[in-house]
């Protein structure tokens, strides 16, 4: 899923948006849903260089996916800005089997200049070639 040119003010509005499709897509079930939003109430999700990856802690994941959202603008997170969210979807079991997914995401996005030509990249195509290279 990726979504672009998301025009949001807060963090929870992006969670509950992005949360919400996963939903109404039949990635997860509703109790999944809410624990994005209680999870980033317990610890931010907010990484640095403008990212955030947020991930629920309970309830169902029917199929596995990583949504990305890129905002139209950054906005405050918890301690700096984010523009780049990358919420994880992945069952319980799978997770092991994305170590080589994540260590590709950790690299792509080491530095703010690296964050920003990602989130000018407004195609899914060109976006998923990005992170081939």
């Amino acid at each position: 899923l990726f979504f672009t040119d998301l025009d949001f003010d807060n963090k929870f509005d992006v969670i509950n948006y992005m949360s919400n499709i996963l939903l109404k897509k039949d990635y997860i079930d509703e109790e999944m849903k809410n624990s994005y939003i209680d999870r980033e109430k317990i610890a931010t999700t907010e990484i640095g260089n403008m990212v955030a990856i947020p991930h629920g802690a309970k309830g169902k994941v029917f199929k596995n996916a990583v949504a990305i959202g890129i905002l139209k603008n950054p906005i405050p997170w918890e301690v700096g800005q984010v523009r780049l969210v990358v919420m994880l979807c992945l069952q319980k079991e799978s997770i092991l089997n994305y170590e080589d997914l994540f260590s590709n995401i950790y690299k792509r996005i080491d530095s703010i200049a690296k964050v920003i030509s990602i989130c000018e990249s407004k195609k899914y195509d060109k976006f998923i070639a990005m992170f081939k290279n």
